[in-house]
């Protein structure tokens, strides 16, 4: 089971970063957003896509340090679509506040920082 949670959340950084890559690139557009003028925007959008990859695959592999930034941006992420609920209440900003609360509450949890901690003596013998 706990496996299966673990996928879940590598999961969720995959998908959220896959989604960025895209719509940065242009492949994807979402309905709410207006279309983009300017080209930072679209730089960071691919940017933040490349990074939560990245987390996806260090969470994957237990990583010390990318729990820390996985833990960071869990917290960005709750903290901006707990503004967004208040601000704009529906059903998709509370799903995705949700799901960034459960991701978050799994990287707290007590036995998944002990395997963290473990990929750390293991990163260090290799």
């Amino acid at each position: 089971m706990q496996k299966i949670i673990h996928l879940c959340v590598v999961s969720v950084f995959a998908l959220v970063g896959v989604l960025n890559l895209l719509d940065g690139v242009g492949y994807v557009r979402f309905p709410w957003m207006a279309p983009r003028v300017n080209y930072h925007g679209i730089g960071m959008t691919v940017l933040w896509g490349i990074l939560l990859l990245g987390v996806a695959l260090g969470v994957y592999r237990l990583s010390s340090r990318v729990r820390i930034i996985a833990i960071v941006i869990a917290v960005l992420s709750v903290s901006v679509y707990g503004a967004f609920v208040v601000v704009a209440p529906g059903v998709v900003p509370a799903a995705l506040l949700l799901v960034w609360l459960l991701v978050l509450a799994w990287l707290f949890y007590q036995t998944v920082r002990a395997k963290f901690v473990a990929g750390k003596h293991d990163q260090k013998m290799a």
